[in-house]
């Protein structure tokens, strides 16, 4: 991993929802977590930073105990029982979506619930993107129903997996082979949304007073972890 770069930004709306963290625990291993905050519930600021901390914690604990997918699974049932508790404590629903990836040097085991993505790209050309797990996607797989796009984006929005504290979520570990140069980006819906992915594929950190300057464009939070292989 020859550059790691974070960026995050509430763009139009009040609060940044988003949540963006990375750890080294080898010189060859690194745990990177991007999370978004449901929209529609409460504290999905907390959620976020919480799936977040719980996962990197974790996996930084019992890196050396556990297989990796295994490792990512319980990282992420200990964050799901932690958002749980809390939601308890508030006495309020709250959730979020999640993309993880654990870097060992050139493999990755990747994995997401909601509709924050993971891209890869081989030089500029995107060599792999996660699936989206949305009602427009769900809905696209039946090919029986007849709808249009127009309805397609109205449900645009509506998510299908969350890590919301209950037992309901679902994953699927995965592994990518990689090699030198390659780079991987976690992101939220607002930044795929509302910026062409080249941008976040070129960025360093000169880059960075440029996307602060079009945050009053943006009307979601938009958040993205790039690394470079």
């Amino acid at each position: 991993m020859r550059e790691i770069y974070t960026y995050t930004n509430k763009g139009k709306r009040v609060l940044n929802e988003d949540y963006v963290l990375y750890e080294r625990i080898t010189p060859d291993t690194a745990i990177f977590v991007v999370a978004d905050g449901i929209g529609g519930l409460p504290k999905g600021d907390i959620a976020s930073k919480t799936a977040c901390e719980e996962i990197v914690h974790f996996v930084k604990t019992y890196f050396d105990t556990m297989q990796p997918h295994l490792l990512i699974e319980r990282a992420i049932h200990q964050a799901n029982k932690v958002i749980g508790f809390l939601s308890q404590q508030y006495g309020k629903q709250m959730g979020t979506t999640i993309c993880v990836a654990l870097v060992t040097k050139f493999i990755a085991h990747i994995t997401w619930i909601g509709d924050s993505r993971i891209y890869i790209y081989r030089d500029k050309t995107e060599i792999y993107r996660s699936v989206d797990h949305s009602l427009v996607n769900e809905l696209r797989n039946i090919t029986s129903l007849n709808i249009t796009n127009e309805e397609l984006e109205e449900c645009e929005s509506i998510i299908t997996n969350a890590l919301d504290g209950s037992n309901q979520y679902h994953l699927e570990v995965q592994t990518a082979l990689l090699e030198p140069n390659d780079i991987i980006i976690l992101c939220t819906d607002g930044l795929y949304k509302g910026i062409k992915m080249l941008v976040p594929l070129s960025y360093n950190e000169n880059y960075r007073a440029a996307l602060d300057n079009i945050s009053t464009k943006m009307e979601d939070n938009y958040t993205f972890l790039k690394v470079v292989m």
